[in-house]
């Protein structure tokens, strides 16, 4: 692997300008072949920035250049890898707050994720190196019995709950269409379950989420008639019971619980994809809820429409195909012996790909993150762990993991190797 040391002289205050220098050294880089440029602290800043630093619009602004510049190099140097020194802030209410890190401005590599992760009501977008895998499907790639085939286009079926009312309905038929027409994706048929799938909402804001289905039957056969037209993909619309007014639903849309409603999501996916084995998500038909000014950024996304289906099918529309392992004459893209760091919120290392992950010897990466459980590496002392603050810190571990440095060599205070002993 092949280094270059930037020392690029940045100007203080002039983001845009070092950004352009940035982008000058990938072009030396990649002149010589590197394969990563390391670039001074603050880099895109210049050093030392001082009270620029407490200027929000500049550390707003930071963000837009930085993300250019990421397209910038992707476009013209390919997977070339550079550090870029910014001033990150530190999620507390003291504004000031704020240290260095290390964004990386060039992505790279493959993404398998949970459909919650790139799901946002009417906001989401494709990623070439994102895997959208539903969650028992994730489980059972991490336990590996299952491997991922890319594909370019699935062809998706809609089922919807016929409890759904009418005017909820046609929204959600509009939205189809609207991708199919604006996005290009192909959102072949629909089916109406036969009777309504009466879902029951179990949840403790408290505790965790959960809920039944009354009439799980009626799923599977809507999603068996539309494999049988030629679907190779399904989303599911279930009408949920109207309790936008509920304790526990205020406190999530704050940002202070759990998500009522996501227990008894994960049991519609779950089930479409353990006994039809195609990709799936689900998008619940909701009432529009009244306005709430203590909303949480999070779950902002959720509150911009009358749906969440158009993510649902754009990360369908070329999510991998399920093959079963062992696999004969099948291309696969992505097998399970593959996938090397799990990165999962600190507190929930007790799930079945987490366990599975362990089990390997795959790296985990906890990533610190206010939630209910409490399931750390106290219960397992698992060596390959590492705890990061954010997710800016987890990016870069990987990139170091995917290419072979030593994690230890760019923690400070370094260390210096240590002698070994031996007997004669």
């Amino acid at each position: 692997m092949k280094f270059l040391l930037a020392q690029i002289n940045p100007l203080v205050g002039d983001l845009e300008g070092n950004a352009k220098k940035i982008l000058n050294i990938a072009s030396n880089a990649s002149s010589i072949s590197a394969d990563f440029v390391l670039t001074p602290e603050l880099s895109l800043w210049g050093y030392p920035a001082n009270d620029l630093l407490f200027k929000k619009n500049l550390i707003n602004n930071q963000y837009q250049i930085l993300d250019q510049l990421a397209l910038d190099i992707n476009k013209k140097h390919g997977n070339l890898s550079i550090s870029v020194g910014i001033a990150e802030i530190i999620n507390d209410s003291y504004f000031p707050n704020l240290y260095n890190s290390i964004a990386l401005a060039s992505a790279s590599g493959c993404l398998i994720t949970h459909p919650n992760v790139m799901n946002g009501g009417t906001l989401s977008e494709k990623d070439k190196n994102i895997f959208y895998v539903e969650g028992y499907s994730l489980d059972r790639l991490a336990k590996g019995e299952i491997a991922l085939k890319r594909v370019k286009q699935q062809k998706i079926g809609i089922i919807f709950d016929s409890a759904i009312a009418k005017e909820i309905l046609v929204r959600h038929l509009q939205v189809a269409d609207a991708c199919v027409s604006t996005l290009g994706i192909n959102v072949h048929s629909y089916a109406i379950t036969k009777k309504p799938l009466n879902i029951i909402i179990d949840s403790d804001s408290s505790k965790i989420s959960g809920g039944i289905i009354e009439n799980p039957n009626t799923l599977i056969d809507a999603g068996k008639s539309l494999i049988e037209k030629g679907v190779t993909a399904i989303a599911i619309v279930a009408k949920f019971p109207d309790d936008s007014d509920s304790l526990e639903t205020n406190i999530y849309r704050e940002g202070k619980g759990v998500d009522p409603i996501s227990g008894v999501e994960a049991v519609i996916s779950h089930l479409i994809s353990k006994f039809l084995k195609v990709p799936c998500a689900h998008a619940p038909a909701l009432n529009p809820i009244e306005l709430n000014e203590n909303l949480d950024p999070r779950a902002a996304a959720e509150e911009i429409g009358y749906t969440f289906l158009p993510s649902v099918l754009i990360g369908l529309s070329n999510a991998p195909d399920i093959i079963e392992l062992p696999a004969k004459n099948e291309s696969i893209s992505l097998h399970p012996d593959q996938i090397e760091s799990i990165v999962v919120p600190n507190g929930a290392l007790g799930g079945e790909a987490v366990l599975a992950g362990i089990e390997k010897g795959l790296n985990i990466i906890s990533v610190k993150n206010q939630n209910i459980l409490k399931v750390t590496n106290e219960f397992y002392d698992y060596p390959n762990l590492f705890e990061v603050d954010n997710y800016l810190e987890a990016a870069g571990i990987i990139l170091a993991i995917k290419k072979g440095i030593n994690i230890d060599s760019v923690k400070r205070p370094l260390k210096k190797i240590q002698q070994c002993s031996y007997s004669d």
